[in-house]
């Protein structure tokens, strides 16, 4: 059995890197500088995610928040077009009767396809060098061994 120690400061079940870092206002609003070292905006407040499990944790604290301003723009885009179709359903339903059987067909997919539209939602949000690793990221740069072969 092996054994791998870890200097005093580091916990045993933290993964630690360089930390993420980002502003955060009174009223949640979130703002990630370009540098770490960049200057906090008047009324944020500097914050860091050192470890990996206060990553996990942020990012479903940001998703939460995200996926409910989604879920609230959905909601309102629901509620509207159903006021609309409320309007127009009625002019397509009486237009209908007098269409050709494929059009009329054509017509109540349409209505069934209106109808069944997804409410699904995800914000999706992620930091890429938390998820990504060379396993699973695109190759995007030779690595230097190549770079050195193709300058011969």
């Amino acid at each position: 059995m092996h054994r791998i120690m870890l200097p005093s400061h580091v916990h045993a079940n933290a993964l630690t890197f360089d930390p993420i870092v980002f502003h955060e206002s009174p009223d949640g609003q979130l703002r990630f500088p370009g540098r770490a070292d960049a200057p906090v905006p008047e009324g944020f407040e500097r914050k860091e995610v050192r470890t990996f499990r206060e990553y996990e944790a942020f990012r479903r604290k940001v998703n939460h928040v995200e996926n409910n301003k989604i879920e609230q723009a959905n909601d309102a885009e629901h509620a509207y077009l159903h006021f609309i179709e409320s309007v127009n359903r009625p002019d397509l339903r009486m237009a209908m009767q007098s269409m050709p059987p494929q059009w009329r067909a054509f017509a109540r997919l349409a209505i069934e396809r209106g109808n069944a539209r997804p409410r699904t939602h995800d914000a999706g949000f992620y930091v890429d060098a938390m998820e990504y690793d060379a396993s699973n990221r695109e190759r995007w740069q030779p690595d230097r061994h190549e770079r050195a072969r193709a300058r011969k």
